[in-house]
């Protein structure tokens, strides 16, 4: 027991030993602690679904002391121009946000309600989830089934508003973890059913540059209805910069903009300079994101896996794999560590243990070899059936 310092004659009041335990609790991103402790030194580092930093081939100029001290606003309204113009969504507005983590935040932020309840993926990403419940709302699971093709499903999404009376609705496209994007026509149906009741829509967007038919209007440009999440990382690998926006029609982005005010005021001058010299090289930074897609479509489509193991993904780096029978996924994910040097990502952290993601960012290895050897592994039986779990070739 711990006791508060007082001076002599005054009651000596009891404090917990742990001065948060009466604080409002929530529940963690599981994932993102777990991606921050992943060791190094991977022969396969197959956990990552974005591609990686362009290094010298990205033609960015000298910048001086002015482009990184100078002020932001000209620089950030000439970036939200730009970035209207390539995502094509004229007259939209936006908040340039520390990344999109933060722009999930605000782009749900102002929108939740004490216990009311909000409608999320499963399998998903789950920062949306947990901003939700942080917020105090009550997420709503809309299923993607993969007999499905992982595709979104707008009559189900319509029966779930129907069936909850939620009238706010977060969304990935391409989705996390399955790399599936959805068409033009599924994109209409969902924002169709989303202006027939009533609802707001949060869509991340954040593997847009993988899509196999190239950058399609942001979800924002096709209703006000609908705010869109971005940033510079997974499709161009700019994630150092920590640049992301919220972007949408003037009214749902003002709120945004409110509660940004008690978060980051104002985005930094470097990063939305550097930001700005990243969009004027866009036709670059896309080609090689669909060059990356490509492959990992490819890689994906030519393996040898066990029957009905995976969707392949086009719109992405990452597939979901589904294990044989007796497999789980962390188990899954330590084994191929340990035995065949390839890191995976645990698919109970997008809600099924039954799956793993799989990743193919270009990196220094053969991304078929890696693939090859986690379908080799996954045909023996996992060593948790085969005793007292020790780890055998």
């Amino acid at each position: 027991m711990c006791y508060r310092a007082c001076t002599p004659g005054r009651t000596v009041v009891p404090m917990a030993e742990d001065p948060t335990s009466s604080l409002r609790s929530f529940p963690p991103f599981e994932y993102m602690a777990w991606a921050k402790a992943v060791p190094a030194g991977a022969r396969f580092a197959m956990h990552g679904s974005g591609i990686p930093a362009p290094g010298p081939d990205l033609p960015v100029p000298t910048l001086t002391s002015e482009d990184w001290t100078g002020p932001v606003a000209p620089l950030r309204e000439a970036f939200v121009e730009r970035l209207t113009r390539l995502l094509q969504a004229p007259g939209r507005a936006a908040v340039l946000t520390a990344g999109a983590s933060e722009a999930l935040f605000l782009a749900l932020g102002p929108f939740v309600q004490p216990d009311a309840p909000v409608v999320v993926e499963e399998p998903a990403y789950r920062a949306m989830e947990r901003v939700v419940q942080f917020l105090g709302g009550r997420p709503v699971h809309l299923v993607r089934e993969e007999g499905c093709g992982w595709q979104l499903d707008p009559e189900r999404l319509d029966a779930a508003l129907a069936r909850t009376g939620a009238r706010l609705v977060g969304l990935t496209d391409p989705h996390n973890p399955t790399g599936v994007g959805a068409s033009a026509a599924t994109r209409r149906a969902v924002v169709d059913v989303i202006e027939r009741r009533g609802a707001l829509l949060v869509v991340d967007e954040i593997f847009a540059a993988f899509r196999e038919e190239g950058q399609a209007p942001a979800w924002a440009a096709l209703s006000e209805r609908v705010v869109s999440v971005g940033s510079l990382t997974k499709g161009w690998g700019l994630g150092a910069l920590r640049l992301g926006w919220v972007l949408g029609a003037s009214s749902p982005v003002r709120r945004c903009a409110q509660l940004f005010d008690l978060l980051g005021v104002i985005p930094p001058t470097g990063t939305v300079r550097v930001g700005l010299l990243a969009l004027d090289a866009a036709a670059w930074l896309d080609a090689r994101a669909a060059a990356a897609a490509a492959r990992a479509r490819a890689v994906f489509s030519t393996i040898d896996w066990h029957p009905a193991a995976v969707v392949v993904p086009n719109a992405g780096l990452i597939a979901f794999l589904r294990l044989p029978p007796g497999w789980r996924s962390e188990e899954a994910a330590r084994v191929l560590r340990a035995r065949d040097g390839v890191q995976v990502v645990p698919g109970h952290f997008f809600g099924s243990d039954g799956h793993v993601r799989v990743g193919l960012p270009p990196l220094d290895f053969d991304p078929a070899e890696g693939c090859r050897l986690i379908a080799a592994r996954l045909r023996r039986s996992p060593p948790s059936s085969r005793g007292a779990g020790v780890l055998t070739g």
